[in-house]
C-alpha cells in the first residue's frame, strides 16, 4: 500500500496548481513588457519612415530590455522544469539548499506582492539528504507562506540551512507574532500531512523569534 495518502496528493496537486499558475502570471508580465517595447520600436520606425532621423541610442536601449527579459523568462522556465521534474523521482540525494534555492525563487513573485525581502544564507558547501524533492519544496513552501505573514516590521524573513547530528534543519528567522495560523496550510491537515510523510518536526521558537523544520538525512519509506 502506498504511503502517499489522498491527502496528500491533493496537497501536492494545489502546491503544483498555484505555482505553475504564478509562473504563467509571471510569464506574461514578461510578454507584456517584450509587447510594450516591441510597440516603442515600431513608432521608432514610423517616426524615421517620415523623414526623422533613426534614434540609435533608444534602439540600443530598447534591444537591451528585450535581453533582459528574455533572460528573466529563461529563469522562469528553467524553474519551472526543475519543479516539474522534482515529480520525477519520488525519493531521491538532493541538496536541500538546492531545494530551498528553487522555493524562493518561486516564491519571489508572492513575497514582491507582500512588500517582503527574503535573505537567503546558505553554507559553502553542499547539504545532502535523501527525501522527497517535491514534497520538501511543498513544506518549504508552507513554512515561508506563513513567514511572510509574521515577518517583522523590516519586512524581512532570513532562511538558513544547516546539517547537524539532528539531521537536516531549515530555519526562518526575524519573525514577530508567532501563532498558529489555522487557515496557513502550515497548521492544517495538509501541513501535518506533509510533516509526518518527510518524517519532519516543526518548531516554533518565540523568544527567537524563529520557526524551523527539522527533517532526517535520510527518508526511509517501504513503499512510494
Amino acid at each position: 500500500m502506498s504511503v502517499v495518502t489522498d491527502q496528500m496528493e491533493k496537497t501536492g496537486l494545489q502546491f503544483f496548481g498555484m505555482m505553475m499558475a504564478s509562473i504563467s502570471h509571471e510569464i506574461k508580465n514578461v510578454l507584456a513588457i517584450i509587447n510594450e517595447n516591441a510597440g516603442l520600436i515600431k513608432d521608432l520606425t514610423h517616426i524615421a519612415k517620415q523623414g526623422a532621423p533613426l534614434n540609435i541610442e533608444r534602439i540600443d536601449t530598447l534591444a537591451d530590455r528585450f535581453g533582459k527579459q528574455v533572460v528573466r523568462a529563461d529563469r522562469i522556465i528553467q524553474n519551472m522544469n526543475r519543479l516539474s521534474h522534482s515529480i520525477d523521482e519520488p525519493v531521491k540525494q538532493v541538496d536541500a539548499c538546492e531545494i530551498l534555492e528553487l522555493t524562493v525563487s518561486l516564491s519571489n513573485r508572492f513575497a514582491s506582492m507582500r512588500s517582503v525581502a527574503i535573505d537567503l544564507l546558505l553554507p559553502d558547501s553542499p547539504v545532502t539528504m535523501t527525501t522527497s524533492p517535491f514534497f520538501l519544496n511543498n513544506l518549504l513552501w508552507f513554512c515561508l507562506d506563513y513567514a511572510m505573514d509574521v515577518a517583522g516590521a523590516e519586512k524581512v524573513v532570513k532562511i538558513n540551512c544547516q546539517k547537524d547530528t539532528s539531521g537536516i534543519s531549515v530555519h526562518f528567522t526575524e519573525l514577530h507574532n508567532l501563532v498558529e495560523m489555522p487557515e496557513k496550510p502550515l497548521f492544517s491537515e495538509q501541513g501535518k500531512a506533509v510533516l509526518n510523510f518527510l518524517n519532519a518536526e516543526l518548531k516554533i521558537d518565540e523568544k527567537r523569534h524563529s520557526v524551523a523544520i527539522i527533517l532526517p538525512s535520510r527518508l526511509d519509506h517501504p513503499v512510494l
